[in-house]
C-alpha cells in the first residue's frame, strides 16, 4: 500500500512541475515575441525556386513587419497592406501563434524557432507550408 501511495504521490508531482514549465515556456514565448520584427526572407519549401524568383518573392516582401504588443494586439504589414488584430500563444501548445484580424480570420502560425533576435514562423496555406524568418528590430 505504501508502494502505491509513493507512485500516486511521485505521478501527481511530475504532473503539477509539467505543467508549471509548461505554463513558464509560453510566458517566455510571449516576452520574446513582444516588439517589431523584419521580414528577412520567406520560404515556400513546394515550390521549386531559383535565385530570381527568390529576389522577387523577397522583394514583395520588402519592408513588411510584424509588431506584438504587450496588450495582445497586433500589428502586421505583408504585400503593403497592413492588418490589424490580436494575438495568443495556444495554451495547450506552445509552438501554436494565433492571429485574428479585425475580421476576425484566425490564422494559425507554427513557431518553429523562437530567440531574442531571430524567429521563424510557419503557415499552412492549403497545404503548402510556407515559413516566415524574421529579424527583431
Amino acid at each position: 500500500m505504501k508502494k502505491n501511495s509513493f507512485i500516486l504521490t511521485v505521478l501527481v508531482m511530475i504532473f503539477f512541475t509539467s505543467c508549471s514549465l509548461f505554463q513558464s515556456a509560453i510566458k517566455d514565448h510571449e516576452k520574446m515575441l513582444i516588439g517589431t520584427w523584419d521580414l528577412e526572407k520567406v520560404d515556400f519549401p513546394m515550390v521549386e525556386t531559383n535565385a530570381e524568383s527568390e529576389e522577387i518573392v523577397n522583394d514583395i516582401f520588402k519592408n513588411s513587419f510584424i509588431k506584438f504588443n504587450t496588450d495582445k494586439s497586433i500589428e502586421m504589414k505583408m504585400f503593403e497592406i497592413e492588418t490589424l488584430g490580436t494575438w495568443e500563444i495556444n495554451k495547450d501548445n506552445a509552438t501554436k501563434l494565433l492571429f485574428t484580424d479585425n475580421d476576425k480570420e484566425t490564422n494559425e502560425f507554427k513557431i518553429q524557432e523562437i530567440s531574442s533576435e531571430k524567429l521563424i514562423l510557419q503557415l499552412k496555406n492549403k497545404g503548402n507550408p510556407i515559413s516566415l524568418t524574421l529579424k527583431k528590430r
